[in-house]
Protein backbone atom coordinates (compact mmCIF):
# COMPACT_ATOMS: atom_id res chain seq x y z
CA UNK A 1 0.00 0.00 0.00
CA UNK A 2 2.74 2.47 0.97
CA UNK A 3 4.80 1.60 -2.12
CA UNK A 4 1.76 2.21 -4.35
CA UNK A 5 0.95 5.50 -2.62
CA UNK A 6 4.48 6.89 -2.59
CA UNK A 7 5.77 5.81 -5.99
CA UNK A 8 2.62 4.96 -7.96
CA UNK A 9 3.99 1.59 -9.03
CA UNK A 10 2.50 -1.87 -8.86
CA UNK A 11 4.13 -4.38 -6.57
CA UNK A 12 3.88 -7.97 -5.48
CA UNK A 13 2.59 -8.35 -1.95
CA UNK A 14 4.90 -10.21 0.43
CA UNK A 15 3.81 -13.38 2.11
CA UNK A 16 2.50 -13.16 5.66
CA UNK A 17 5.44 -13.49 8.05
CA UNK A 18 4.34 -15.61 10.97
CA UNK A 19 6.65 -16.58 13.85
CA UNK A 20 9.38 -18.30 11.90
CA UNK A 21 9.74 -22.06 12.06
CA UNK A 22 11.23 -22.89 8.67
CA UNK A 23 13.52 -19.90 8.25
CA UNK A 24 13.46 -16.90 5.92
CA UNK A 25 13.95 -17.12 2.18
CA UNK A 26 17.27 -16.00 0.75
CA UNK A 27 15.67 -12.78 -0.50
CA UNK A 28 14.32 -12.06 2.99
CA UNK A 29 17.72 -12.83 4.49
CA UNK A 30 19.30 -10.25 2.18
CA UNK A 31 16.67 -7.74 3.29
CA UNK A 32 17.66 -8.46 6.89
CA UNK A 33 21.29 -7.65 6.09
CA UNK A 34 20.51 -4.46 4.17
CA UNK A 35 18.15 -3.32 6.94
CA UNK A 36 20.83 -3.99 9.54
CA UNK A 37 23.41 -2.01 7.55
CA UNK A 38 21.12 0.94 6.82
CA UNK A 39 19.41 1.30 10.20
CA UNK A 40 22.02 -0.13 12.56
CA UNK A 41 19.10 -1.86 14.29
CA UNK A 42 19.76 -4.33 17.09
CA UNK A 43 19.24 -8.03 16.53
CA UNK A 44 16.11 -8.30 18.67
CA UNK A 45 14.41 -5.50 16.72
CA UNK A 46 15.34 -7.14 13.41
CA UNK A 47 13.96 -10.44 14.62
CA UNK A 48 10.64 -8.77 15.45
CA UNK A 49 10.55 -6.94 12.11
CA UNK A 50 11.07 -10.17 10.15
CA UNK A 51 8.44 -12.40 11.64
CA UNK A 52 9.55 -12.97 15.22
CA UNK A 53 12.76 -14.90 14.54
CA UNK A 54 15.36 -15.18 17.29
CA UNK A 55 18.39 -12.90 17.63
CA UNK A 56 20.66 -15.94 17.13
CA UNK A 57 19.02 -16.60 13.78
CA UNK A 58 19.52 -12.95 12.78
CA UNK A 59 23.22 -13.22 13.68
CA UNK A 60 23.50 -16.39 11.60
CA UNK A 61 21.92 -14.63 8.61
CA UNK A 62 24.25 -11.63 8.86
CA UNK A 63 27.33 -13.81 9.18
CA UNK A 64 26.20 -15.84 6.18
CA UNK A 65 25.59 -12.92 3.81
CA UNK A 66 27.69 -9.95 4.88
CA UNK A 67 30.90 -11.13 3.16
CA UNK A 68 28.99 -11.98 -0.02
CA UNK A 69 27.35 -8.54 -0.09
CA UNK A 70 30.71 -6.89 0.54
CA UNK A 71 32.32 -8.79 -2.32
CA UNK A 72 29.54 -7.90 -4.77
CA UNK A 73 29.48 -4.25 -3.71
CA UNK A 74 33.25 -4.13 -4.07
CA UNK A 75 32.91 -5.31 -7.66
CA UNK A 76 30.08 -2.90 -8.44
CA UNK A 77 31.89 0.14 -7.03
CA UNK A 78 35.14 -0.39 -8.96
CA UNK A 79 33.98 0.34 -12.50
CA UNK A 80 36.20 3.33 -13.31
CA UNK A 81 39.05 1.32 -14.96
CA UNK A 82 36.53 -0.08 -17.45
CA UNK A 83 35.00 3.25 -18.51
CA UNK A 84 36.06 5.03 -21.70
CA UNK A 85 35.45 8.60 -22.81
CA UNK A 86 32.53 7.29 -24.84
CA UNK A 87 31.14 5.68 -21.70
CA UNK A 88 31.26 8.97 -19.81
CA UNK A 89 29.61 10.73 -22.73
CA UNK A 90 26.83 8.16 -22.95
CA UNK A 91 26.08 8.34 -19.23
CA UNK A 92 25.98 12.12 -18.86
CA UNK A 93 22.98 13.47 -16.98
CA UNK A 94 20.90 15.70 -19.27
CA UNK A 95 20.12 18.03 -16.36
CA UNK A 96 23.83 18.82 -16.07
CA UNK A 97 23.92 19.73 -19.75
CA UNK A 98 20.96 22.06 -19.28
CA UNK A 99 22.84 23.86 -16.50
CA UNK A 100 26.04 24.11 -18.58
CA UNK A 101 27.79 21.64 -16.30
CA UNK A 102 28.50 19.16 -19.07
CA UNK A 103 32.24 19.06 -18.27
CA UNK A 104 31.52 17.50 -14.88
CA UNK A 105 32.00 13.75 -15.23
CA UNK A 106 32.22 12.77 -11.56
CA UNK A 107 31.30 13.77 -8.03
CA UNK A 108 33.63 12.98 -5.15
CA UNK A 109 32.24 12.58 -1.67
CA UNK A 110 33.61 11.53 1.70
CA UNK A 111 31.62 9.12 3.84
CA UNK A 112 32.20 8.25 7.50
CA UNK A 113 30.97 5.07 9.18
CA UNK A 114 30.81 4.89 12.96
CA UNK A 115 32.71 2.04 14.60
CA UNK A 116 33.51 0.88 18.10
CA UNK A 117 36.27 2.82 19.83
CA UNK A 118 39.61 1.10 20.47
CA UNK A 119 40.46 1.91 24.09
CA UNK A 120 43.64 -0.11 24.64
CA UNK A 121 45.77 1.83 22.14
CA UNK A 122 45.82 5.63 22.50
CA UNK A 123 47.25 6.34 19.04
CA UNK A 124 44.51 4.37 17.28
CA UNK A 125 41.94 5.84 19.65
CA UNK A 126 42.88 9.38 18.61
CA UNK A 127 43.18 8.49 14.92
CA UNK A 128 39.66 7.03 14.89
CA UNK A 129 37.93 10.30 15.76
CA UNK A 130 35.79 11.77 12.97
CA UNK A 131 35.05 15.49 12.86
CA UNK A 132 31.96 14.69 10.79
CA UNK A 133 30.23 12.35 13.19
CA UNK A 134 31.95 13.33 16.45
CA UNK A 135 32.57 9.63 17.02
CA UNK A 136 35.10 6.93 16.17
CA UNK A 137 34.72 6.13 12.50
CA UNK A 138 36.19 4.85 9.27
CA UNK A 139 36.38 7.30 6.34
CA UNK A 140 36.25 6.51 2.64
CA UNK A 141 36.02 8.58 -0.54
CA UNK A 142 33.69 7.63 -3.36
CA UNK A 143 33.43 8.92 -6.92
CA UNK A 144 30.09 8.72 -8.67
CA UNK A 145 28.78 9.74 -12.06
CA UNK A 146 26.26 12.61 -12.23
CA UNK A 147 23.60 9.97 -12.83
CA UNK A 148 24.41 8.52 -9.38
CA UNK A 149 26.39 5.36 -10.16
CA UNK A 150 29.41 4.89 -7.90
CA UNK A 151 32.41 4.02 -10.08
CA UNK A 152 35.36 4.23 -7.66
CA UNK A 153 35.99 4.12 -3.94
CA UNK A 154 38.91 3.93 -1.55
CA UNK A 155 39.39 1.41 1.22
CA UNK A 156 38.51 2.56 4.73
CA UNK A 157 40.89 4.89 6.56
CA UNK A 158 40.73 5.92 10.20
CA UNK A 159 38.33 8.82 10.67
CA UNK A 160 40.92 11.47 11.48
CA UNK A 161 42.53 11.12 8.04
CA UNK A 162 41.72 14.17 5.93
CA UNK A 163 39.86 13.76 2.66
CA UNK A 164 42.68 15.61 0.91
CA UNK A 165 45.22 13.07 2.19
CA UNK A 166 43.05 10.18 1.05
CA UNK A 167 42.63 11.80 -2.35
CA UNK A 168 46.38 12.29 -2.79
CA UNK A 169 47.06 8.69 -1.77
CA UNK A 170 44.51 7.35 -4.25
CA UNK A 171 45.83 9.62 -7.00
CA UNK A 172 49.36 8.28 -6.49
CA UNK A 173 47.99 4.77 -6.95
CA UNK A 174 46.85 5.80 -10.44
CA UNK A 175 43.24 4.93 -9.73
CA UNK A 176 41.54 8.15 -10.89
CA UNK A 177 41.40 7.79 -14.65
CA UNK A 178 38.83 10.40 -15.59
CA UNK A 179 38.85 11.91 -19.11
CA UNK A 180 41.52 14.55 -19.62
CA UNK A 181 40.19 18.10 -19.34
CA UNK A 182 37.00 17.10 -17.55
CA UNK A 183 35.85 18.26 -14.13
CA UNK A 184 35.26 16.32 -10.93
CA UNK A 185 33.10 18.09 -8.38
CA UNK A 186 33.31 17.69 -4.62
CA UNK A 187 30.16 17.85 -2.53
CA UNK A 188 31.46 20.73 -0.40
CA UNK A 189 34.44 22.13 -2.28
CA UNK A 190 35.51 23.65 -5.57
CA UNK A 191 35.51 21.96 -8.96
CA UNK A 192 38.63 20.09 -9.91
CA UNK A 193 40.23 20.13 -13.34
CA UNK A 194 41.41 16.65 -14.20
CA UNK A 195 44.97 16.64 -15.50
CA UNK A 196 47.18 13.71 -16.30
CA UNK A 197 48.35 13.44 -12.69
CA UNK A 198 45.31 15.01 -11.02
CA UNK A 199 47.43 17.91 -9.75
CA UNK A 200 44.58 20.34 -9.52
CA UNK A 201 42.66 18.77 -6.67
CA UNK A 202 41.80 21.82 -4.56
CA UNK A 203 40.46 20.89 -1.16
CA UNK A 204 40.47 23.30 1.73
CA UNK A 205 40.96 21.66 5.10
Amino acid sequence: MHIKALFDVDYNTTRCLRPNTKGLTEFEQLLVCFTWMMLDANYDSLGTMFGGVTRNYIVTIIHRWIDVIGEREDMMSSLLPFLTEDSFEAMKAYTYNELNLDRIVGIADGKDFNVETVRVERVINAAQHSNKTGHSAFRILTWSLPMGTVVERTPAFLGRTSEKAIMNRWRLHGCLNFPLGSLVAHAYHEYVLVSTLMHFWNLSD
